[in-house]
């Protein structure tokens, strides 16, 4: 085995897109017959043992890959899934530390899960009422007490603006 000779450790990278369906070997010959973490070079022969990477879409060696489950959030933008899927010790570090942040527009990405997921279309209509509620609070001569108050939800909820996500 050799040490890493050349290319670079993953970057932490934010990926709404699916990843298309491909060999194990034309993965791995893209990547040099090289583990996506390390850097580790193997012969061909071994390429099996390596483990891929459901959030990257790359493999890795066993040092790097600990099988881990993670929800990814491409597959739960386009195709509604939430079953935990395979990853990269790096990958769960990362989508442990995105989770509850709102780094995804559904709108921007796939408005058609509002045609398609009920919860998701009434989750929207909430969203709207909590906007002109906002809205009316704000115009309303004592309205502006109410918001300060813990009784009414904050514009962080609504994100300072409408926004749908």
């Amino acid at each position: 085995y050799q040490r890493r000779v050349r290319g670079a450790p993953p970057r932490a990278q934010i990926i709404c897109h699916l990843h298309p369906p491909t060999t194990r070997k034309k993965l791995m010959e893209r990547c040099g017959f090289r583990c996506a973490g390390c850097g580790m070079k193997i012969a061909p022969s071994l390429a099996g043992t390596f483990r891929y990477c459901a959030y990257l879409g790359k493999y890795f060696c066993h040092s790097c890959h600990h099988e881990q489950s993670a929800f990814i959030p491409a597959r739960i933008l386009h195709k509604w899934d939430f079953r935990k899927q395979r990853v990269s010790n790096f990958a769960a570090e990362l989508l442990g530390k995105m989770m509850f942040e709102p780094l995804y527009s559904v709108q921007d990405i796939n408005s058609a899960l509002y045609k398609s997921v009920s919860e998701l279309k009434y989750t929207r209509a909430l969203r709207y009422q909590l906007f002109f509620l906002n809205e009316y609070l704000r115009a309303c001569k004592n309205g502006k007490d109410l918001l300060g108050s813990k009784a009414v939800v904050s514009t962080q909820s609504t994100g300072g603006a409408f926004c749908l996500f």
